[in-house]
């Protein structure tokens, strides 16, 4: 195995000889004994410990092979320590071949050193005459035998002998339906640390490259002399090497080993790279830029190889390597470097894998908790709203029905107690879930810039209200929708440079991505300063395509023609490429909003550029809800779309083609039937009836109810799959009295009227 340090890190390298070795000839001697000492648990106990302090900072240095033997000699020790296995002679035979095994390498290390020139970094490549991999199996089986029940009084030939084609274990995760060849097949042998240890190394490489993609090197795109952000990036590669180097010492197939030594090397020589930059103190060139970017989506092809059991050779660590060698025989001063890298690690832009759903992480006193765990406590939160609308009920039947005043005014201040707790209580768990828009907005610098590299085009993007906050299940749900509006801006509103002279426009096109709060909505704005949207041409394509006839061209106004862009199959791109052009995405945006109870609208002015506007609420979890009923049923239709409730009387309705309408204050409404939209029977028409005006922020319609019953606070969960397609339901929710009543999607209720 090869390894590279840098000048910075002899000084370390040297530190971890010394103590390493002066902690091996302990650990050798008591090693020697522990067999006949009368309390063996104290010298275990020291034993441990130093062996930790071996394999955490062999980790820190990258030292993969040292890593993974320390490793597991320290999970032997802790055994012996805990009684799980007898510190009898072949197992601390076996225990002094791994340490003769350490002390081997650390020597060749303490050798290399000696002969060092000051001021010079360090290469080497280590030969060991041990079996580094026997040895580790060997321990690997010695602590599987506890667990199986296999007696552990083995000699350690014995347990090499068993090694070959012993070990077959099925892959963690497979897809269902999909038989995985044995080329395909990585095996995983895990223990309980070993799983821990994996579990921490998934968590941090996704840490890691998060933050090194979405910020530092978006940073160093824009201001290649960023001093800080280089020296973050810096260390965080560092300690990918190391933690990679860490994850080898967990048993693992082969063909899995050898990935992760090929990953490794890329983050030595990516590592090397930048130290050179460093000591030379030259700005980042584009060329290291694109390198990064290209590891750290290989280390996320690999997190995600580790989470479904299967690795997959694609060629990409391969390409890494043909393009760090090209920067080397370019040299880093080298303009010319760019073209000779991209044609390495070329391939076809691929934005959906660009954009994942990660943790968010976040600095100060925070932990990470399950969203499993919250949606758990939340249920619960809503069970106890349940129970506190059940006072107000009871009180009522109990003055109303039994003429018990005194006892029904005492149960209605219970109830008070246990609402101002209750809402407490909701408030707290709601903080907890509402999460930043910056986790989905980090993720957009990326995409625009390799959209300008494969377009040609020069494109900033300005983000804006990044500490605006929304529910963790809007959050999720917002990605797809707001990556098809970016790319649309990078796509067909930015045009070229030479497009852009022309027009007498800043060669570089700018895309603005903002949010704000407005009520109790939240607001998110996609805006270009392309060339904008034609309403003729708009027109003109949804007539060749049969959307729409000629006489509805003709009454369609601009504002009209914009929203042709959501029809399904609507495209304004002369042909298709990789990021756009199929027609797909501009409907299935809109029915994402609106399946969220928001809504979304466009603003285009021709040669100027575009606005989409997308509002949607801050939670769906918890809302006020106006109780209506309708056909005897309760429906809640939710306060945030509610302008008003008027008792209109049926002489004021008039009728324009075919269509209700209302004159009310100042401004004509349309006016429909709840029961009607929603295909039940038509009760009796009154003198005066109830009617609930609605809107969705652009919009407004009266609906009439047969009654108006109360407020509430309403906890809305989910339909079930069967009935999650009904146009116009929001969920469902249960009353005090412990019916079920439907919870109206008051926006998807208005396009229904629309239609």
């Amino acid at each position: 195995m090869r390894y590279q340090f840098t000048v910075d890190n002899i000084k370390m390298l040297q530190v971890f000889i010394v103590k390493s070795l002066e902690s091996l000839q302990n650990v050798e001697n008591e090693v020697r004994y522990i067999g006949t000492t009368t309390n063996p648990s104290t010298s275990l106990d020291n034993l441990v410990g130093q062996v930790h302090s071996i394999k955490g900072l062999s980790s820190f240095l990258g030292l993969s092979e040292i890593t993974r033997l320390s490793y597991q000699i320290e999970a032997v020790l802790a055994a012996m320590r805990e009684d799980n296995i007898q510190a009898e002679g072949e197992e601390t035979g076996l225990l002094m071949k791994a340490v003769h095994a350490l002390v081997e390498m650390i020597t060749q290390l303490s050798e290399e050193c000696a002969s060092l020139v000051h001021g010079e970094g360090l290469e080497i490549e280590l030969c060991f005459t041990h079996e580094v991999d026997g040895l580790i199996q060997a321990m690997q089986l010695l602590l599987q035998g506890r667990e199986e029940n296999i007696p552990s009084k083995r000699q350690p030939e014995q347990l090499f002998a068993q090694i070959e084609g012993q070990i077959s274990v099925p892959p963690l995760l497979m897809r269902a339906g999909e038989e995985l060849s044995a080329a395909e097949s990585i095996p995983f042998l895990l223990t309980g640390a070993a799983v821990g240890l994996m579990e921490d190394f998934l968590l941090e490489a996704e840490e890691h490259s998060s933050i090194i993609t979405e910020q530092l090197l978006i940073k160093l795109d824009s201001n290649p002399e960023d001093a800080e952000s280089f020296a973050d990036l810096f260390r965080r590669v560092h300690t990918l090497k190391g933690n990679t180097g860490l994850l080898m010492s967990v048993p693992i197939d082969e063909a899995l080993r050898s990935f992760l030594k090929d990953l490794l090397q890329i983050f030595q020589e990516l590592e090397s790279l930048l130290g050179q930059l460093r000591d030379a103190k030259m700005p980042i060139p584009s060329a290291i830029i694109n390198l990064c970017f290209a590891a750290m989506d290989a280390l996320m092809r690999l997190i995600s190889m580790l989470h479904n059991g299967v690795v997959t050779d694609d060629g990409t660590l391969e390409n890494l390597a043909t393009a760090i060698m090209n920067i080397k025989t370019c040299g880093l001063a080298d303009t010319h470097c760019q073209s000779s890298v991209m044609e390495a690690i070329a391939k076809p832009l691929d934005v959906k894998k660009v954009f994942k759903n990660t943790e968010t992480t976040s600095s100060g006193h925070s932990i990470r908790v399950s969203g499993d765990k919250l949606d758990r406590l939340m249920n619960a939160i809503g069970e106890l709203s349940i129970t506190k609308n059940m006072f107000s009920q009871i009180a009522r039947k109990l003055n109303m029905e039994h003429n018990l005043p005194q006892l029904s005014r005492e149960v209605k201040d219970a109830g008070q107690f246990v609402n101002r707790i209750s809402a407490e209580l909701e408030n707290a768990i709601m903080a907890m879930r509402m999460t930043e828009v910056r986790i989905v907005f980090q993720k957009y610098p990326r995409i625009l810039r390799d959209i300008a590299l494969q377009t040609g085009k020069k494109i900033s993007l300005v983000m804006e209200g990044e500490d605006t906050e929304l529910d963790k299940n809007i959050i999720e749900q917002i990605g797809d929708p707001l990556l098809h509006l970016v790319r649309n801006s990078g796509d067909h509103g930015i045009e070229t440079e030479e497009e852009r002279r022309a027009a007498g426009k800043d060669p570089q096109g700018t895309v603005w991505l903002r949010a704000y709060n407005r009520s109790n909505y939240v607001i998110i704005e996609v805006e270009d300063d392309g060339r904008g949207m034609n309403p003729d041409k708009l027109r003109q394509k949804a007539l060749e395509k049969g959307f729409i006839t000629q006489q509805e061209a003709l009454q369609m106004s601009d504002e009209q023609a914009l929203q042709l862009i959501f029809l399904p199959g609507f495209s304004m791109a002369k042909c298709v490429t990789e990021i756009s052009g199929r027609g797909v995405g501009m409907d299935v945006v809109r029915s994402n909003i609106t399946a969220l109870q928001g809504s979304i609208k466009i603003n285009s002015q021709l040669g100027k550029g575009s606005k989409i506007t997308m509002q949607l609420p801050l939670t769906l979890l918890v809302s006020r809800g106006l109780v209506v009923e309708v056909q005897q049923q309760a429906l809640v239709i939710p306060l945030d779309n509610v302008l008003e409730t008027a008792k209109v009387s049926a002489d004021k309705l008039l009728k324009r083609r075919g269509r209700r309408i209302l004159y009310h204050r100042g401004e004509v409404l349309g006016v429909v039937s709840l029961a009607e939209i929603l295909k039940m029977p038509s009760g009796e028409v009154s003198d005066y009836m109830p009617v609930v005006i609605l809107t969705d922020g652009q919009t407004k319609v009266g609906m009439i109810v047969d009654r108006l019953l109360n407020e509430q606070d309403v906890l809305v969960k989910p339909l079930p799959a069967y009935l999650s397609g009904i146009s116009g339901m929001g969920g469902a929710t249960i009353m005090g009295d412990g019916k079920v009543a439907l919870v109206l999607n008051p926006v998807e209720l208005m396009q229904l009227v629309a239609r």
